[in-house]
């Protein structure tokens, strides 16, 4: 996995990442992970407040 973090100019507690995994189902466990939930409780994240979005298959 890759991952890109962009903050928010005005608001620096906005923060988008960019994350490169090799499917969603790797990246759904991870998230689902004891770590993740460290990660985002250490960091102060909401949960509810991720939004994932994924690139469109363009082959179709």
């Amino acid at each position: 996995m890759t991952v890109r973090t962009f903050v928010g100019p005005e608001k620096t507690n906005r923060v988008g990442l960019i994350v490169e995994v090799p499917d969603t189902d790797t990246f759904q466990r991870m998230m689902e992970s004891e770590a993740a939930a460290d990660a985002m409780k250490f960091d102060g994240l909401r949960p509810d407040t991720i939004l994932v979005l994924v690139e469109p298959d363009r082959n179709r």
